[in-house]
């Protein structure tokens, strides 16, 4: 009798619930791992973005204490300049006053605009028209405008510094080129001009004599700031013997209004004299226009100033 029985099966299956097990750690291992590298590479640039904010900040305080340190040798040398007593021929002395009333101050200003324009070191200096001043009152009389050109004439009246009335200025603060023409009573072989500066000095650029109705250039070069009032003193090396005198001004090289109270024009024989006359190529005079001077002969034109 034959009898046939069914080979055992040679295959082997999981449980499910180890199935499940497996899967379940496989999964939270792939998680996890995900997580670490997601939090490391957030990490990582969180790093570099510290270590970019900390050089940034390095930068910074370096630029600053650049700034501090030009800021301090900058103040350094604004003091001492000046302190600085100016050397060579053009001396700077305080001078005695006349007159010691102190005048008021006058009404405010309006704003102005700087002429970026002007290019006082390429173009010539323009010189005053062809004319003669016109006399105008002395100080103390009645029809000077405040801040005219006729404010330079006669003794010094500006004893205190600052924006002042009796003192001329130009029209605008920092324009550029300017100048003011002033007469005296006689003419004499001239030993030194004495410019009394009142407000912002500094901007004197050159000093011509009139001879025969021609300039002929006393001095010429770069003023040295100082603090107001004092003195510019032109001597005259040569001889020039004049009864005008033309004053330039680059109003461009110290911040607001130059201000000029009195011109005396010394002479050789040991005689002193203010100026008794004035016209100026433009004057601030609580906006009054400038009075026209009367024609003469053609002032000869002369070359630009060198820079120094």
């Amino acid at each position: 009798m034959n009898s046939t029985s069914s080979p055992p099966s040679s295959r082997w299956s999981w449980p499910p619930a180890l199935v499940g097990l497996f899967i379940g750690i496989a999964s939270t291992y792939c998680y996890f791992t995900m997580q670490h590298a997601r939090d490391a590479s957030e990490l990582a640039f969180a790093r570099a973005e510290r270590q970019k904010l900390l050089e940034e900040q390095e930068q910074g305080a370096a630029q600053h204490q650049l700034f501090e340190s030009r800021l301090a040798r900058l103040e350094q040398t604004m003091a001492e300049l000046e302190s600085r007593r100016p050397r060579g021929d053009v001396m700077f002395t305080p001078a005695p006053m006349d007159r010691r009333e102190a005048p008021q101050a006058g009404p405010p200003r309006p704003g102005t605009f700087r002429n970026r324009q002007v290019k006082i070191f390429n173009e010539p200096l323009a010189g005053p028209a062809p004319g003669t001043p016109v006399r105008l009152p002395f100080p103390g009389t009645p029809g000077r405008r405040s801040w005219g050109h006729e404010q330079a004439t006669g003794a010094p009246d500006t004893p205190e510094p600052g924006d002042r009335v009796t003192a001329w200025a130009p029209r605008e603060p920092d324009g550029g080129a300017e100048w003011l023409r002033l007469g005296f009573g006689k003419p004499v072989e001239i030993a030194e001009i004495r410019i009394r500066e009142t407000y912002n000095p500094g901007a004197v650029s050159r000093v011509a004599a009139v001879v025969d109705g021609r300039e002929q250039v006393v001095w010429e070069g770069t003023e040295v700031p100082a603090p107001a009032p004092r003195d510019f003193v032109v001597p005259a090396k040569d001889k020039v013997v004049a009864q005008a005198i033309v004053i330039y001004l680059d109003t461009a090289r110290v911040p607001g209004w130059n201000e000029i109270d009195a011109v005396e024009l010394v002479g050789k024989d040991g005689s002193r004299q203010w100026a008794e006359t004035s016209a100026a190529s433009s004057s601030f005079g609580d906006g009054q226009p400038a009075i026209a001077p009367e024609p003469v002969e053609t002032v000869q034109p002369i070359p630009a100033p060198t820079r120094r």
